[in-house]
């Protein structure tokens, strides 16, 4: 066996590696954490869109109208239920967990 055909095979290796690394790192990439961060971030964001559609609302801003404002309200306290619930189910199955006999 020739050298270049060794270096060939070393380097076919390292592809298939470096490969296999990249796949792995879009899948940590979408981990569970990251998915409950960006919820997070959305709900925050739900509630400050609702907020300042209020305060507009109230300082009587012009295209800013009493049905959109308590729309945006809404989904913002239902998102807020939403991750309370979502909370209360996390802690509930970590206590479960906790609780098992190995």
């Amino acid at each position: 066996m020739s050298i270049a055909s060794i270096n060939n095979n070393i380097n076919h290796i390292n592809l298939n590696l470096l490969t296999k690394v990249e796949k792995k790192n879009k899948l940590l990439s979408n981990s569970f954490s990251n998915c409950i961060k960006n919820t997070l971030n959305t709900i925050n964001l739900t509630q400050k869109n609702a907020k300042e559609h209020s305060q507009d609302f109230i300082l009587d801003k012009p295209g800013v109208s009493l049905s959109d404002a308590m729309i945006d309200l809404q989904k913002a306290a239902i998102a807020m239920h939403l991750a309370v619930q979502l909370r209360n189910k996390l802690v509930s199955s970590y206590h479960e967990i906790m609780n098992m006999q190995v």
